[in-house]
């Protein structure tokens, strides 16, 4: 009996509803949809039965294990861990079924590691490994004629260069991979990363005219996806970009949308980063006593979630807000 394993102790699971063992083809699909409607424990369960399975092929496993290592990623950015070091491992194990000569497959890999890079080395704002490993990848999808590949590693690389700020090179690239995405089929949750990180480029240039429809496009696709777990995000965003528009009462239903799925996920780095938003929502209404409410849970939970970016700026709030008592 043959087991492939992917650097972690396995445990079978039984009297599951899933029959990974016979429905191993399916199996990868299956974790992925788990995974973006936000059931990220069901998912990693889903993934670890079927990777226990003796039938398991190379490829079918390789796909497993990349689907495992984002869900484990996903479920550390709600607990606000970039690092997520449990998702690297199974990565880095799963470089063991990928052949020589599978060029496809260590290309599909080596996307996979740039994306927990990217995430892993956030705080420089540097990149080496996130962007070296996408490169390789984006040539290798380019010479294999892979429209999907390389339609994501392009996008890859456009958010490299927006986190470091390289927004022209960041626009040149995303709007690139919109392009490529053209030559395969029409995937909704490409198009919603598509609009919300081209609405991120142009929202950094205080474009806010032209960023808020990409924001609102986002969304959209997320709900067509049925992605409730992205849809948070794009909800929070749209309520963000609204309030610096100007525009407060257009951003609380997009805001208590937010707020209700973090809680429904659970997830308390969503919930922070609503309540934060939802501060600024009341502050610009001028409801000072419910932007105080917030800005103080906001603090709180980010003293929780161990995130001094966000204390801080709820901190700062707070005390812009209780300046003229203490004069």
């Amino acid at each position: 009996m043959r087991t492939i394993l992917f650097g972690i102790a396995l445990s079978v699971a039984t009297g599951s509803a899933f029959a990974a063992c016979d429905e191993l083809q399916q199996a990868p699909e299956r974790v992925r949809q788990e995974r973006i409607t936000g059931s990220l424990a069901k998912a990693e369960a889903m993934a670890r039965e079927a990777l226990a399975c003796s039938e398991v092929s190379p490829g079918v496993a390789l796909e497993l294990n990349i689907e495992l290592a984002r869900t484990l990623r996903r479920a550390a950015l709600h607990r606000n861990d970039r690092s997520a070091k449990d998702a690297l491992a199974v990565l880095e194990a799963a470089a063991s079924l990928v052949a020589e000569d599978d060029r496809r497959g260590r290309a599909t890999l080596d996307l996979a590691l740039s994306d927990y890079h990217s995430g892993a080395e956030l705080a420089q704002r540097e990149f080496p490994q996130a962007s070296r490993l996408a490169e390789r990848a984006r040539t290798a999808f380019a010479e294999l004629g892979d429209a999907v590949g390389l339609t994501d590693a392009t996008h890859r690389l456009g958010m490299i260069a927006f986190q470091r700020r390289e927004l022209d090179k960041a626009r040149t690239l995303i709007e690139e991979s919109l392009t490529v995405s053209k030559r395969g089929p029409e995937r909704p949750l490409f198009l919603g990363d598509y609009h919300r990180h081209l609405g991120f480029v142009l929202y950094v240039s205080e474009d806010l005219e032209g960023a808020l429809p990409h924001f609102q496009k986002s969304l959209e696709y997320r709900l067509k996806a049925n992605s409730r777990d992205a849809s948070m995000f794009a909800y929070n965003m749209l309520g963000r970009a609204l309030i610096a528009a100007d525009r407060p009462a257009e951003a609380r239903e997009p805001l208590e949308q937010a707020l209700e799925i973090a809680r429904q996920l659970p997830s308390p780095a969503g919930e922070l980063r609503v309540t934060l938003n939802l501060g600024r929502l009341h502050e610009a209404l001028q409801d000072r006593s419910s932007a105080l409410a917030a800005f103080t849970k906001a603090r709180d939970l980010a003293q929780r979630l161990e995130s001094e970016s966000y204390a801080k700026t709820a901190t700062e709030a707070i005390d812009r807000l209780t300046a003229e008592d203490r004069d």
